[in-house]
């Protein structure tokens, strides 16, 4: 079979969709990641979006059954390739690649395993380490692993690697596809929405790599940061207005919020800190009212004060003003919402 044909006979359990758009420079090698795989039962399906390079003659130089290819006939984009993709996946899971990443051998094999285990589960990633464009190891990460974790995570910011994901594809029936009027926070807008209505995961296994190159999406994170943002403002007044709490305002400051929960506050004002501390714990108030039963929601609204009251002592720096704001956060998250056991009633 030639890499362009389509196979008629059964349909594979996995689709492995990779969009690419000139690139020639590390497709190869991600090619031969997936086709490496020790889990076999899959189809690789590759979008060209009217590359310009070497690509076709890279993806038509292997002989190998399982490898789809299909041709755009203009550039369209990620997002509508991916959908274009999405339309033809002929498998019951679809796992995502990007054309300069890389599956470890056994990727597919610990996820099929875990979502053929887990029927209410939509989606699962995994660990995974960055590399630079030699291939060098820069770090690992593990990110949150339980689909609690990862609800409250996603209302801020991204919580998978888009390149690790293997997700269920009945469930975009439910949840919908990628939205093509976002240029590169499409993943983690899929993912908010898959998790309105499934149970989602990560294993803490390392299972693929992130390769930071030029032209990787991190490398234009200026451009990235407002999608994300919009994206996460969404998300909290999706969880706001269903609690039956006000939205929130137009400017919430998800930039900060990013930084009390996931990154370091000492760069933000003082000012800053105090409010978007404020908004954190009402957004919290709605996320366990409406995720948690009673008893769970004092203990998480406990771990998040402790989160926040260590950032913000961080910022302390030899001054009182940190460790202050420390203690008034614990103070009033010690305040606990009166209308905190409502979702029991």
């Amino acid at each position: 079979m030639t890499p362009g044909s389509v196979a008629t006979d059964s349909s594979p359990h996995v689709t492995v969709l990779m969009p690419v758009y000139n690139g020639e420079r590390f497709l190869r090698a991600a090619l031969e990641s997936v086709l490496g795989q020790t889990y076999r039962d899959l189809e690789l399906l590759v979008v060209d979006d009217a590359s310009t390079d070497q690509t076709r003659a890279i993806v038509d130089s292997f002989d190998d059954a399982r490898l789809r290819v299909l041709a755009n006939p203009r550039n369209l984009g990620l997002p509508r390739s991916l959908n274009r993709g999405l339309a033809c996946a002929r498998g019951t899971y679809v796992a995502r690649h990007d054309a300069d990443d890389l599956s470890h051998p056994e990727r597919l094999a610990h996820q099929v395993v875990y979502l053929d285990g887990h029927p209410q589960t939509a989606l699962v990633g995994s660990a995974y380490v960055e590399i630079d464009e030699h291939g060098r190891h820069m770090r690992t990460r593990t990110p949150p692993c339980h689909s609690l974790e990862l609800r409250w995570m996603l209302l801020f910011q991204n919580a998978f690697m888009h390149g690790s994901v293997l997700l269920r594809r009945s469930a975009l029936v439910v949840a919908g596809v990628f939205d093509p009027t976002l240029a590169y926070a499409q993943d983690y807008d899929l993912w908010s929405r898959l998790s309105w209505h499934f149970e989602l995961a990560n294993l803490p296994l390392v299972l693929a790599s992130y390769r930071h190159s030029d032209h990787s999406l991190t490398s234009t994170y200026g451009k990235v940061g407002e999608e994300i943002y919009a994206v996460s403002r969404r998300n909290v007044a999706r969880l706001l207005g269903d609690s039956g709490s006000p939205a929130p305002s137009p400017r919430f400051d998800v930039e900060a919020a990013q930084s009390l929960l996931f990154g370091r506050p000492a760069t933000l004002p003082s000012g800053r800190r105090g409010s978007a501390v404020a908004e954190i714990l009402r957004v919290q108030d709605a996320f366990a009212r409406s995720n948690l039963g009673t008893g769970e929601r004092l203990a998480h609204r406990a771990r998040v004060a402790r989160q926040l009251a260590a950032q913000l002592a961080s910022t302390a720096d030899g001054r009182r003003a940190g460790w202050l704001d420390a203690a008034m956060v614990l103070a009033r998250a010690a305040r606990v919402p009166t209308r905190m056991p409502a979702a029991d009633q």
